[in-house]
Order: structure tokens, then sequence, then C-alpha cells
């Protein structure tokens, strides 16, 4: 039996009653080398047959497996990979096929088996998929696009991360370097080299965050470096990584980083230094049976040479070079990539109803907004339709604030029953302010147990929750948030209160609506700004002369009668121009908004103000009792009365001329009633000025 300060004796007994504990063995086996990692794997075999303990001997298996690819007993390790998935797909258990699945694809990538590999991943996908595990599915993915990244089908692994992308992000930070290093590299690959910077910029952040992430994503950042022709850059960058590569793993030579520190030499014409370098990692390159890196030295070592002159040894590596890319495109060949075209095309016609059904609802929602200006009213619209197609118990249509970093609550809706919630500062925490801050999306179907990815006080949360609606607590959740040209302007949430509510495809759903929501707010939000300065001045906010001249118009289609009531009166600042000149116009500006602010306090409600052009005001008034005159009067008045600051205890007072016509519809067109008006505001100026002249 194992011994004390491997795996004790207790620990095997523990795995009688409780199998799941053979997860805890293996981490602690993690930390073995490979001699003693078998002795104890071989024993535990042997305890599993004897005690009948399937799921021990399966993952036992599994990481024995897992041991024999790293040792290159690819034979050995795919035996037993096979016994185990069979156990697993027994048994259902879907983590255990998809874990042993992963063992496949390593194993079969070492012995360049390209094709089985992405076979095998497409299945694992296909499981993820199926048990709704996002975490499993994110994994699964990002394993097949390193496939494709090693066979240098770099368009296909970058369809497989914009995949991942769109999936809500449950994993580690760790796991996300992963992700946008593989991003990072394949669009370096293809010299998309700003899109690869982009990536690395991420990981940089998150790299300083934890500074004992690899250093992978420096290296990448040197390639990329080289590329565009900053070489002492990337020279610095890749001395970095090899001095950190040697003490971290205790080797002699970092042979990446040589690799591209000698294609600097060769750009720099230092021929001879690129093959002393390439000469001291040769052979542990070709030990590592990376197909790339292999061809990458071959032709280093092509230019180097034919550099030198050397032009025999330039041909040998030429050739070699050839092999090896004749090597790639065979594989590259026997790779079914027609897999996941297949099952892009079913997925297609799967969903082809639910994407029709999504384009009405999202038509229906679009035609509501347009038609609805009233902002509380269009967000009921959006929880009605949205219900239409996902079923919630409780809805929450959120709007974010950047410039103050608070989120408000503009819809809460449970069990039909609308709630009342404070704005939130971003900085509060919550599945919210996660979501808002890292522009991501949140799928839960467990909170209670899977609240720990996004909140650190979920007791604070859970009561806050209880204090709404005690009865009753929400299981399952989805968050989206709504993004307008790479900012986040709000965010969706819907929740239920029973666990496994949501799958995958809801999620795809609630995204497409959270993004067509967004563009129809943000064109909402456009039309009435559109709408506004069509009819309004926008400085002074009252009518513009557009809008003015409609109104008037509109009273030539009432009676004689009534329009025989109105009159129109045109208002100019005197000496506007002398404002303008000797204070400037952000006064001239001043005197014109406060003007027309007491014209539109000092007028009936059934009288029309605006700005006809410059510092000319139009007014239609209504007669009541021969009152319009009154009123005319007032705003002279009350015009010359205002105090216009311009600077600390410093104020200007100015005056207006008046002229005034009846609005004889009758017997004159518009424009000639309008001719009358300016004809007596021209008299009130040669009178004198600050006068109310009438036609």
């Amino acid at each position: 039996m194992i011994t004390d300060n491997r795996v004790s004796k207790e620990e095997f007994e523990r795995l009688r009653n409780d199998q799941s504990y053979v997860k805890v063995i293996i981490n602690k086996i993690n930390f073995f080398n490979n001699k003693v990692a078998k002795e104890v794997l071989n024993e535990l075999i042997i305890f599993s047959k004897k005690n009948n303990l399937e799921d021990v001997y399966s993952w036992t298996l599994y990481k024995l497996g897992k041991i024999y690819v790293v040792e290159d007993l690819y034979q050995n390790a795919d035996e037993l990979f096979n016994e185990a998935y069979e156990i697993f797909a027994k048994n259902n258990n879907i983590n255990g096929m998809i874990s042993v699945i992963t063992g496949f694809i390593g194993s079969k990538c070492m012995q360049h088996k390209y094709a089985e590999a992405i076979q095998w991943g497409v299945k694992a996908m296909e499981l993820a998929e199926e048990a709704n595990n996002i975490e499993l599915l994110i994994t699964i993915k990002g394993n097949l696009a390193g496939v494709y990244i090693v066979i240098e089908e770099y368009e296909k692994a970058i369809e497989i991360l914009e995949q991942i992308e769109q999936l809500p992000w449950i994993g580690t930070d760790i796991n996300k370097v992963a992700i946008y290093l593989n991003r990072a590299i394949c669009e370096q690959s293809i010299n998309n080299l700003d899109n690869a910077l982009y990536y690395i910029d991420h990981i940089e952040k998150l790299a300083l965050q934890h500074p004992h992430y690899s250093l992978n994503w420096l290296l990448e950042k040197a390639k990329i470096y080289i590329k565009k022709g900053l070489t002492k850059k990337a020279e610095e960058m890749l001395l970095e990584v090899s001095k950190k590569r040697q003490e971290i793993e205790d080797v002699e030579f970092d042979s990446e980083s040589l690799i591209y520190l000698s294609k600097i030499d060769v750009i720099n014409e230092k021929y001879q230094s690129a093959i002393e370098r390439l000469n001291n990692i040769e052979t542990k390159v070709l030990e590592d049976r990376e197909l790339t890196n292999i061809k990458i030295m071959y032709n280093i070592y092509n230019l180097a040479y034919k550099g030198l002159k050397e032009y025999e040894k330039a041909y040998c590596y030429l050739e070699k070079w050839i092999e090896i890319e004749k090597q790639l495109r065979k594989i590259q060949e026997k790779a079914i990539f027609t897999v996941l075209d297949e099952q892009k095309k079913n997925m297609l016609d799967k969903n082809y109803k639910m994407l029709y059904e999504q384009n009405q609802l999202i038509y229906k929602i679009g035609q509501n907004i347009i038609s609805n200006l009233n902002k509380k009213d269009i967000f009921k619209v959006i929880a009605e339709e949205i219900k239409n197609i996902l079923n919630y118990d409780i809805i929450q249509i959120i709007v974010y604030n950047e410039e103050t970093k608070t989120y408000q609550y503009q819809l809460v809706i449970e069990e039909d029953e609308i709630i009342n919630l404070n704005s939130v500062d971003i900085c509060d925490g919550g599945f919210a302010s996660y979501s808002i801050k890292r522009k991501e999306d949140i799928l839960i179907n467990d909170v209670e147990n899977q609240y720990y990815r996004y909140i650190d006080d979920h007791d604070k949360y859970l009561k806050e929750k209880f204090n709404w609606r005690a009865e009753k607590f929400t299981k399952s959740l989805m968050f989206v948030p709504m993004i307008i040209k790479d900012k986040v302007v709000g965010d969706l949430c819907i929740q239920k209160y029973e666990k496994n509510a949501f799958d995958l495809s809801d999620l795809s759903t609630f995204k497409i609506l959270s993004t067509y929501i967004a563009i129809a707010l943000d064109n909402s939000s456009l039309y009435k700004k559109v709408h506004y300065n069509a009819n309004y001045d926008s400085l002074t906010g009252i009518y513009n002369r557009r809008k003015i001249i409609e109104n008037i118009n509109k009273l030539k289609e009432r009676s004689d009668y009534e329009c025989e009531n109105y009159y129109i009166a045109m208002m100019d600042i005197d000496n506007f121009k002398k404002i303008n000149d000797v204070y400037g116009h952000i006064i001239g500006d001043k005197v014109l908004v406060e003007s027309a602010s007491l014209i539109r306090n000092l007028i009936g409600p059934e009288d029309i103000v605006g700005r006809y052009g410059g510092e000319e005001f139009i007014i239609i008034l209504k007669n009541r009792n021969n009152n319009f005159k009154d009123t005319l009067e007032r705003i002279r008045r009350g015009i010359e009365q205002l105090s216009i600051e311009i600077n600390n205890d410093e104020y200007i007072n100015i005056t207006v001329s008046i002229g005034v016509a009846k609005f004889d519809v009758k017997n004159m067109t518009l424009e000639e009633n309008i001719a009358l008006a300016d004809k007596s505001l021209y008299k009130a100026k040669n009178l004198g000025k600050n006068i109310v002249v009438y036609w």
C-alpha cells in the first residue's frame, strides 16, 4: 500500500464511500514526478478493480494516459483513454468523457494525427453543448483552436476563438490569457499586426495583476514587433523572456526565444551569430516536434547561410524547409475541416425557425420604440415583447451612465409587479456591475453554487434579494450588456426561480435582442434629437423659423373668424450687432437666450413664439378682449429691465423694438402679413427703438 508521504491508506479507504475523492488524489499526484505518479496510479487501479470502484478506475486510467502522452508512449495512452471513455460513456458521465477527449486531442496532436484530434474536438463540443456546460465548452473550443494553430489554419482558429468570445466568460483570468494569446498568434500569423497587439494589450493588463502568468504573451509581442520593424525593442523582450525562462525552467537555452533572436540577427545581417544561436537549440527544437518552429528554424538557417554566400548549406536547409512545408500541407489536406462546417450547417437549420421568430420580435420591438417616444413606455414594450420569446419571472432593464459610473434600473418587473430600485455605483459589485465593467454576458443556472465567480459579497446580495420577495429566490439568470460603438449603454437581465432555466440557445437569443434593442434605443434617442432640431432653435429652445411658419399656416386652416383674432409681432433686439462687437458672441447668445425665456414666460397658452433669424423673434398672439397689447408691453418692459451679466458684478441692459400687424388670412398671404409686421418693426426702429408700433 502507498506510504504516508505520497497518498495515505486512509485516503484510499475513503474512496469506498466517496468515489469523487479520486479527483483530490489526482490533484495531489500532479505534484509528483512521473515515476512516483505512475506507482500511485497503478496502486489505484488495483484498489479500484478489487473494490469495484468504476468511477475511480476510469479517472485513474485517464490520468495515467496523460502521463504516457508526456512520455511519448502514445499507443499506451490511447488504449487507456479508450477504456476510460467507454466507462464514462456507459455511465453518461459527460465531464469524464470530455476530460478523456482532451487527452485524446493532446495525444493525436503529438502523433501529428490532426484530423482525428479535430474529430474528437467536435465530439467534445457537441457533448458540452448538450450538457449546457459553458466552462467545458470554452475549454474544448480553446483546445480545438490550438489544433488549427499548430497546422497553420489560422482563419479556422479565429472562427472558433470568435465563438468563444461570444460565450459568457466563466473561466479564470489565466484561461482568458490563453484564449487571447491564441487570437494574437493567429492575427500575427496572417499579418493583422494591430489586431494582434489589441489582444496582447489585454493580456498585458491581466499579466500585471498576475505576475506568475506565462511569458508567452511577451514572446508573441516580440514577434509582432519584429514584423513591424521594431527589432531593437523586440530583442529586449526576447532577452527578457529567455532569461526568465532559464531561471524558471532551469534550462541552458530557451529555444523559442533564440529562434527569433536569430531571426533578428539575420535582419541585421549578423549571419554567423544567427547560425551559432540555432546550433545551440536545433536538437531541442527537433525533439519538441513543433512543425511551425522547425520550419521557421530551417528558413532562418537558409537565409543565414545565403547571407554568408555558403549556398550549398543554404540549399540544404531550403530543401528541409520545403519538406516540412509539404508535411504541413499534407496534414491540412487530411484534416476534416468539413466536420465543423457540417456542424455549423446543422445548427443553422435547427435554429432557422428560432431566428425567424427573433427577427419578427426584433422588428416589432423596433416599430414600437419608434412609434413611442416615452422612455418608460418603451421599456415596458421591450419587457412585454421579450416575454413572448423568453419566459422569465423577473426582468431588469438597466441604463449605464459612463460619466457618473452609475447604472439606473429603468424598469424592474417581478411577477408582473413593477419594483422601484435606486441607482447603483458600478464599484458596488453585483452581477450587473460585473457584466457592465467587463462587457461580458453572464449565464447562471444555479445561483447559490455559481455566484462566487461574479460577486464577492454574496450574503449582501442574498439579503437584498430577500428584501424584495422573501418567499422566492432567483435560481437562474442571464445578464447581457447593451453595447453601442464599443461603449456599454446598459444591461438586460432576466431571471427564473427554478434551476437550469436557460441554455446557450436562450443566451444567443437574448444577445441578439440586446444588440437590436440597444440600436433601437440609440436610434430612438437620435430620432428625438433630430425631431427636436427640426422644430426648435438649438440656442434658445423656442420654435425655429420652419416650425413657427408651419404653426402660422395651421391658423389659416381655421375659420376666418378665429384667424381675425390673431396678431403677428416681429421683435428685434436693439443694437445687437454692437453688443456682439463689444462684448463678444457668447454674451450675444446669452442675450438671445434670456430674451426668449422671458417671452415664453409672458405669453399666453394659445400664443406661440419662435426665432425668425439672427436677433429677430416672431410672436403670434391671440386677441382676448384687446389684451394682446398688454402682453407685448409687458414683454418690452420685461426685456428693458433685464440685467445681462457680462463679468462678475458687471451687467448690461438691453431693449427691443416690436412691430405688430393683424393676421389677415382672407385678403393677404402669409408673407404679406409678415411683411406688414416687419414694416411696423422698421418704423419702431426709426422712432427711436424700445417701443411697440402697430400697423
